[in-house]
Parts: structure tokens; C-alpha cells; sequence
């Protein structure tokens, strides 16, 4: 419900929903005056709240369904490090990023 509410309040803000959009969320609500760890607890836990599915989804916890994305740097030192990303666990399996990333662009392949 909270979660809803700042980002309806948010919303208002110039360039807010692009940056959502962009996945930059976080840094949106940081930059809006957030501590990084108020942004990260709603992009997950009040998030979860807000679909209705916090009993299953938005916190590690015994029981929870959860994907995780190992990050080399710490968020709350620096929202920005939420980019950083090392591993990602997803459905159970262990994931390289740099593995799933498509190869730069060619000029000669189109």
C-alpha cells in the first residue's frame, strides 16, 4: 500500500516514469530524496505487498519463492551498484550475465 502510494506521488515528478521504464527505478527514488534501502524495499517487499503476493514473493525467506541477483558492490553504500550485477539465480540455476549478453553489434551484420 505504501509502495503505491510514493509512487503514485512520484509519478508527478518530470521525468520519473521514462526512468522507471529504463529499470532505473531505484535510482529514481533515491534521487527523489529515498535512502537506498527505502528504494529497495519497495522495488521487493512493498512491491510484493502491493500485488498481493507478499506471503510467496519479496523477501528471502523459507517458503518464498526468490531469484536473486548477486551484485559485486553493495546498494546501499550506492544505489548505482544495483548495475553491478555478478550472478543472477533464477529459478534455481546459476547465471553469468556476461553469458547472456548478446555480442556487440557488427556494422556488417544487419
Amino acid at each position: 500500500m505504501l509502495a503505491a502510494c510514493i509512487m503514485n506521488i512520484f509519478a508527478k515528478q518530470h521525468d520519473f516514469v521514462a526512468r522507471m521504464n529504463k529499470r532505473e527505478g531505484q535510482v529514481a527514488f533515491v534521487d527523489a530524496g529515498l535512502s537506498p534501502l527505502a528504494a529497495l524495499r519497495m522495488a521487493t517487499q512493498d512491491a510484493a505487498t502491493a500485488l498481493g503476493a507478499g506471503s510467496s514473493l519479496g523477501s528471502l525467506d523459507v517458503g518464498k519463492l526468490a531469484d536473486i541477483v548477486l551484485l559485486d558492490a553493495s546498494p546501499l553504500e550506492d544505489i548505482h551498484n544495483t548495475r553491478t550485477i555478478w550472478r543472477v539465480i533464477k529459478n534455481g540455476w546459476l547465471f553469468d550475465p556476461e553469458m547472456l549478453r548478446p555480442p556487440e553489434s557488427d556494422s556488417t551484420t544487419k
